[in-house]
């Protein structure tokens, strides 16, 4: 299932977890976020794509990545090696969106952030290029289990192995929420994926989200969220509530959230 709309929100279920999704167009003219997601018996898969490059271009850009990746997921199911398949299909993806064009025959320049989960029955992978981000919540403890691949988090490596200097990092970190992997860039330097699967447990939380919304709401405020309702969709528009409350003074952003629960 793909959605397509500028503002929506969705719920959905299976044999082993729910899923709920919100999605606001924020002040600006055009909706560059794309969401999709495909339900088994006793699996599914969740992916949500944050464009960027303008108004034509953002917007293909992440509705490439979802639709390609939900039909080779289909087309593989039941897939034997889920770390494997949800790498080669962002590869796939980044390969598809760098050779968009324009309708005068130019390259689109265009990209996507992407963050995926595939779950099957207790069983949990993920994907991730870019800064959207995925958080798990267990009892009252949320972890962030992405990295944002930012030029920042380039910097902070490179500090880490010696490469720069402190006076280097100081000088260039001014640029560090510029993305440095991102689908469509023609490769990628930085993916984050689990190699060996995590084991989830009946009442886990995942949070999918483009920086819509993270950017107005602090983990602290989310977890609060998370932790204040039983009911995911109820629990997905609080947090869109508050990112609008806290984004009343600025150009917000698109913004999209998705919820699973584990039953």
């Amino acid at each position: 299932m793909i959605d397509h709309r500028d503002n929506y929100s969705l719920y959905d279920e299976n044999e082993i977890m729910e899923i709920a999704a919100i999605s606001v167009i924020g002040n600006r003219n055009d909706q560059q976020d794309s969401f999709g997601y495909e339900l088994k018996e006793n699996e599914g898969i969740v992916v949500l794509c944050d464009g960027m490059g303008g108004h034509e271009g953002g917007k293909l850009a992440s509705t490439t990545a979802i639709e390609h990746i939900l039909n080779e997921y289909n087309d593989a199911y039941p897939c034997e090696d889920p770390h494997a398949l949800l790498v080669d299909l962002a590869h796939e993806s980044d390969t598809e969106i760098r050779a968009l064009k324009t309708s005068e025959g130019e390259p689109m320049k265009a990209g996507s952030t992407i963050v995926s989960v595939f779950v099957r029955k207790n069983i949990l992978y993920w994907l991730s290029v870019g800064d959207s981000r995925v958080y798990i919540l267990r009892g009252d403890e949320l972890v962030k289990i992405t990295e944002d691949h930012t030029y920042k988090y380039m910097l902070d490596e490179q500090m880490r192995n010696g490469r720069i200097s402190e006076m280097e990092y100081n000088e260039r970190v001014t640029n560090g929420e510029a993305l440095v992997s991102f689908l469509g860039r023609g490769e990628l330097p930085y993916i984050d994926a689990n190699d060996f699967p995590f084991e989830l447990e009946s009442g886990d939380k995942l949070l999918l989200m483009s920086d819509g919304l993270y950017k107005l709401v602090s983990d602290e405020s989310i977890r609060a969220v998370l932790l204040s309702f039983s009911n995911i969709r109820d629990t997905v528009s609080a947090l869109e509530t508050m990112a609008q409350t806290n984004g009343r003074y600025t150009n917000r952003d698109n913004t999209t959230i998705a919820m699973v629960r584990i039953k």
